[in-house]
């Protein structure tokens, strides 16, 4: 069966490294460096206030936010290529 999406962010945001690396952030810069780590740029606004509040607001983990982002249908153009350009060029290392 394997590990669900959902399973394997939520190992990752528990790993130690990640704790040590975000510990200090506020959960508005943490979901921007998610937007920069996955798409390479800066969350916009309205983007990083929704994501914002809804983690605040308890409506969705932080751990689960990274699943949100990289939904097709809710990614634009631009995104979507440069997710898929990131998973072209990891597959040879997988």
């Amino acid at each position: 069966a394997g590990t669900s999406a959902a399973d394997f962010a939520a190992s990752m945001y528990a790993q130690a490294e990640f704790q040590e690396a975000n510990a200090n952030k506020s959960v508005l810069n943490q979901v921007n460096q998610l937007y920069i780590n996955l798409f390479g740029r800066n969350g916009d606004v309205d983007g990083l206030t929704y994501w914002t509040n809804a983690i605040t607001a308890g409506d969705i983990a932080l751990a689960e936010i990274g699943l949100y982002l990289i939904n097709p249908d809710a990614t634009s153009e631009a995104d979507q290529a440069v997710l898929d350009a990131k998973t072209e060029a990891a597959i040879p290392s997988t």
